[in-house]
């Protein structure tokens, strides 16, 4: 054999030996709860390639918790993929995944925004000289179609502290507060490495119901502005954002805005009513604030909703809040503490409903274990399994919790919808039909799974076990019919297949 062709093999055999086992694919609860960072922001992609508003991300992370690639691959198109520069993700780092106690290779699915390259100023301008006598910085962040905080905070070269609150903000009204010198010179440093002046007066997306951030910049009898409205997706250097989160940082905002343990402080100093329903309702708005959340609590309010108008139905309790974030720190704390006592059908049901949405199989299990099995209404059980089986967390784990309560498969839920609408796994839509669930059980408006579920990759597969599923002619046109809606591509050909091997039977 020639030389070259030894040398070739050889190549070819210590490559496959080096590449190991193919990577395995890793549910988006177990990616999150491995990843070394809160969410994924990655700046200066080509703009061909930019996502700023969201997008997923695979990735392909080594056994040391790298990246070593990434596909731009949106769940609305899962056959599509774009691949990314694994230097992008370079600072990227995952708690490495063991199996059997061996660190191993994974596929990870995640959210993520990918900003465009920065835009370069048009001009210089040099940044004045240090003089805090005049010195004066605010922003200003507005409200938008939503929830967003709207508040103006202020700091002036004597390190003084104005902050006036708005709406979605845990305090309103004017409060003041005070910083060291040194931290008002840090934040003055940034501004100048920041080339603030240069940098353009707006960058603004042409998107809507979007806040919009404002700084403003004073000193030496220089005044700068610059308007923020989604400005990183139009090249807005990141330098800006920063900005807005140091002065934030600085001027403590967060007392004010999300609350902390001085947000408690600031509420006895005002005589605040820690048994009072709104007190209450500030504890379930801060099971993601862990801090502020156990110093609401050590303040006394109360861990149960406050019932006193007689009402058994569901309300927005701390308990319910908690199991809907899935933070099971603050449910666990609130069971301790007694807040799932003498718990009324009604809400347990919202207490099985919210932990079936995020299809964490430990929390469905507590939540069931909270009060007998006759506390939960059967309508709910089965509402559950369907949101269960339509989530894209640990959605076989979840299922299996929810069928072997007794949720019902073959119940409609309570849109006339069969468990199987919004089924995009079909290794699911196999766990449910292994529980008994008929395939020829039809919704409210009269159709079977197989013409009634909005995932091709199940469709696909419904289309193999449904009996006689399109062997019936009706079948098979309603089917064809519904593919061509929704533009199942992989559906349409099985079809045409189905139809050749009819006319043309071997």
């Amino acid at each position: 054999m020639h030389r070259l062709q030894v040398s070739a093999i050889l190549g070819t055999l210590l490559l496959a030996s080096s590449c190991g086992p193919a990577p395995i694919e890793v549910d988006s609860r177990e990616a999150s709860e491995h990843q070394l960072f809160d969410t994924l922001r990655l700046y200066g992609v080509p703009a061909y390639l930019a996502e700023p508003f969201g997008t997923d991300l695979t990735l392909t992370v080594n056994e040391e918790g790298h990246v070593d690639k990434a596909c731009i691959q949106p769940y609305v198109d899962e056959g599509y993929c774009r691949p990314l520069d694994a230097r992008y993700l370079k600072d990227i780092r995952y708690r490495p995944f063991m199996r059997n106690g061996t660190a191993i290779a994974v596929k990870v699915r995640v959210a993520a925004n990918l900003y465009p390259i920065e835009r370069k100023p048009s001009k210089n301008i040099p940044f004045p000289p240090t003089d805090l006598s005049s010195l004066r910085i605010e922003l200003w962040r507005s409200g938008c179609f939503g929830s967003c905080p709207s508040y103006l905070v202020s700091i002036d070269g004597k390190g003084n502290i104005v902050w006036s609150g708005g709406d979605y903000t845990v305090l309103s009204g004017e409060y003041r507060g005070q910083i060291p010198l040194g931290e008002v010179q840090r934040l003055v440093d940034m501004f100048a490495a920041a080339n603030f002046y240069s940098l353009d007066d707006e960058y603004i997306a042409r998107v809507t119901d979007n806040p919009s951030y404002t700084i403003v910049f004073s000193m030496g009898g220089r005044r700068k502005m610059i308007i923020d409205y989604v400005g990183l997706a139009v090249g807005m250097p990141k330098s800006v954002a920063d900005l807005e989160a140091a002065i934030d940082a600085t001027a403590g905002t967060d007392r004010w805005v999300r609350g902390t343990p001085e947000t408690v402080e600031i509420l006895k100093k005002q005589n605040f009513n820690f048994k009072s329903k709104s007190a209450r309702e500030m504890l379930a708005e801060a099971v993601d604030r862990s801090a502020f959340f156990k110093a609401l609590i050590a303040a006394g309010v109360p861990v149960t909703p406050d019932r006193s108008d007689g009402s058994s139905g569901p309300i927005f309790s701390a308990l319910t809040a908690a199991v809907s974030l899935g933070e099971r720190e603050a449910f666990a704390i609130l069971i301790a503490e007694g807040a799932a006592k003498n718990l009324p059908p009604a809400e347990a049901d919202e207490l099985l409903l919210a932990a079936a949405k995020n299809a964490d199989p430990q929390l469905i299990k507590t939540v069931l274990e909270l009060a007998p099995d006759s506390v939960f209404s059967t309508a709910a059980k089965v509402e559950a399994l369907k949101e269960a089986s339509g989530n894209r967390f640990d959605k076989h784990g979840a299922v299996a919790i929810l069928l072997a309560a007794g949720a019902d498969p073959n119940r409609l839920d309570v849109k006339g919808e069969t468990v199987f609408d919004w089924i995009s796994d079909p290794a699911i839509a196999a766990q449910i039909i292994a529980a008994g669930a008929d395939l020829n059980r039809k919704n409210k408006s009269g159709l079977i799974p197989l013409l009634s579920n909005h995932n091709e990759e199940t469709t696909l597969y419904l289309m193999k076990v449904t009996k006689p599923g399109i062997a019936d002619p009706l079948v098979a046109r309603a089917l064809k019919k519904r593919a061509e809606q929704f533009e199942f591509k992989k559906v349409l050909a099985q079809l045409q297949r189905h139809q050749r091997a009819l006319a043309f039977p071997r």
